[in-house]
């Protein structure tokens, strides 16, 4: 039933879209039909990004951002969500320059379509700060964080998943810079959130243990070096529905059982 439904709403957004040109002018209820083409074409950009099937994905989103253009207009805050969807899509094939581009197009609408106290605001500020941070332009990297975690700690409080990602980004960043003594607050106060928050098998829960031990590492603390193998003993145990995951430039192999 469920693939039933995922091919009816394939035909209907393909439909929809062959006749887009045509249907313009013939009233709301070809609107409403262009604004569900346009929700489901999202969502099968999202399917596809999620199997990493990048270039269907890169497809679906663009043929939804055009029709969201004329549909809604380009100062929608769902037109702002396509553009910072494409956005991510470029940063995880390290197409930086377009990644911005998208993401600084997405932020500046939502900006105007909603408070600045949004956290999907918030959310997009943290991406566009990934991307600086894998370009190795830690000052604006931080910029990006610190308002991030300042958005997060007002609207959503210092116990949430949101803040301790902050932190740990903020913390990654002082690591890339060499502050591995500053980095290490962060990445603690980061792992006590995560404990009262997420399940302790959670990839990213295993990702922040690595970056305690990496810093510890780094101003000799060397008896917490423990915690770099329950990192990867972690990240083992946790990717139940992969065989690898990568953490850090280090592939672990889920091994069979």
């Amino acid at each position: 039933l469920f693939m039933q439904t995922i091919i009816f709403f394939f035909f209907q957004a393909e439909d929809g879209i062959r006749d887009f040109c045509l249907s313009r002018g013939l009233g709301d209820v070809y609107k409403r039909q262009y604004e569900d083409n346009a929700k489901i074409l999202s969502l099968m950009g999202e399917v596809y990004f999620n199997i990493r099937n990048d270039k269907q994905a890169l497809e679906y989103y663009e043929t939804c951002l055009k029709i969201q253009e004329v549909e809604v207009g380009k100062e929608h805050h769902t037109y702002a969500v396509t553009l910072c969807n494409i956005g991510l899509l470029h940063k995880r094939n390290e197409n930086y320059e377009l990644a911005l581009k998208y993401l600084q197009e997405g932020e500046k609408i939502q900006k105007k379509s909603s408070t600045e106290l949004d956290p999907s605001y918030a959310m997009t500020l943290n991406n566009i700060g990934s991307v600086y941070n894998s370009q190795g332009d830690f000052e604006n990297a931080l910029k990006y964080y610190l308002h991030f975690k300042d958005i997060s700690q007002k609207t959503l409080g210092e116990l949430h998943p949101y803040y301790a990602l902050a932190l740990g980004n903020i913390g990654s960043v002082y690591n890339n810079q060499g502050n591995h003594k500053e980095a290490l607050q962060f990445f603690v106060d980061c792992e006590k959130i995560q404990q009262a928050t997420i399940d302790i098998k959670h990839l990213s829960y295993a990702t922040n243990l690595r970056n305690i031990a990496w810093a510890c590492y780094q101003v000799q603390r060397y008896k917490y070096a423990r915690l770099y193998k329950d990192c990867l003993l972690y990240t083992s145990d946790a990717a139940d529905d992969l065989l690898c995951v990568d953490l850090g430039g280090r592939r672990i192999i889920k091994k069979k059982k």
